[in-house]
């Protein structure tokens, strides 16, 4: 089978898929032949129109996150320079935390937002370097503490005694291990129990969130990476976001040529495992091995900087 794009007199273009197949006599000789051509312009123009719709839609989710971005800078500066006040009421004080709180989260989300329309686009760049992942682990867990905390979950991190060395954008990989752990927490009842623990298995590092949450449903597990989608949830639970945290973790691990699985059931919690490849530390001859990222060395000299906004 074959397609067949022609463009008529008219200036407009006719598309059909062909296929043929020989007819053979008693003896197998060929003796003629069968040819088939069916008009598919209409489901080409159907897709055509998809794909250009898609497009537009990544342009605009591009577009709005950045504006939606723009104004929370100074929103959150502006509460930063509330905090430098001495006289403080109760009542000024509790204002100013759920205004920090709110807009926190409103630029995760946007973040993430951006994120996705950078994915869609290719637009997103990895600056790979040598990491071991107990360092990736330790600060998505100082990230997602605050909401573990809010909603006093348990938290049991279980890392392995010998570095496990990864080819990683630091701030990627972060940024999964902390969708996966906000995620959990959203969808876990107060009180409740969450795992996370890195291990090595062969020449894969191997990442397991596990939680004691709602779990999710048979029907709604083979759609649970797919974008702006959500299980049903109650109100109190309507901060779950917009259905681009988890699309995002699979996109992100997809790019350092990793895969993210998720197994569950109802009432049973879930259980998220992320597979990466283990890249051995490259020392060169008569160089110490580096250290993990988060060990500070000495510093020769100190730096002042003024960011102005």
């Amino acid at each position: 089978p074959m397609e067949l794009e022609v463009q008529l007199p008219s200036g407009r273009r006719w598309f059909a898929d062909a296929s043929g197949a020989p007819v053979r006599d008693a003896q197998g000789q060929v003796i003629g032949g069968i040819a088939v051509t069916v008009d598919v312009t209409d489901r080409k123009r159907a897709e055509e129109k998809l794909a250009d719709l898609n497009r537009r839609k990544d342009e605009f989710l591009a577009m709005l996150s950045h504006e939606l971005r723009n104004p929370l800078a100074p929103i959150l500066n502006a509460v930063q320079l509330l905090q430098l006040q001495k006289n403080e009421n109760a009542v000024q004080q509790k204002a100013r935390a759920i205004i920090e709180r709110q807009v926190r989260q409103l630029t995760h989300l946007v973040n993430d937002l951006l994120d996705v329309a950078r994915a869609a686009t290719g637009r997103i760049q990895l600056c790979r370097e040598q990491v071991a992942a107990s360092d990736i682990v330790e600060r998505a867990v100082e990230t997602a503490r605050p909401l573990i905390d809010q909603r006093r979950h348990e938290l049991t991190v279980s890392l392995p005694p010998d570095p496990i060395w990864l080819n990683a954008d630091v701030s990627r990989m972060e940024q999964v291990v902390t969708n996966l752990l906000s995620n959990a927490a959203k969808y876990t009842n107060e009180g409740g129990h969450i795992w996370l623990a890195v291990q090595q298995e062969g020449d894969q590092a191997v990442l397991r969130v596990r939680d004691t949450g709602l779990g999710i449903a048979p029907d709604f597990l083979p759609r649970v990476f797919d974008l702006f989608t959500q299980a049903n949830r109650s109100s109190d639970r309507s901060q779950g976001g917009l259905g681009i945290g988890l699309a995002l973790v699979k996109r992100l691990v997809e790019m350092h040529e990793g895969t993210v699985r998720v197994s569950s059931a109802l009432g049973q919690g879930s259980e998220f495992v992320v597979r990466l490849g283990v890249r051995p530390p490259v020392t060169p001859p008569g160089t110490t091995q580096p250290a993990p990222r988060g060990i500070a060395e000495p510093a020769e000299r100190t730096l002042r900087v003024l960011v102005v906004d």
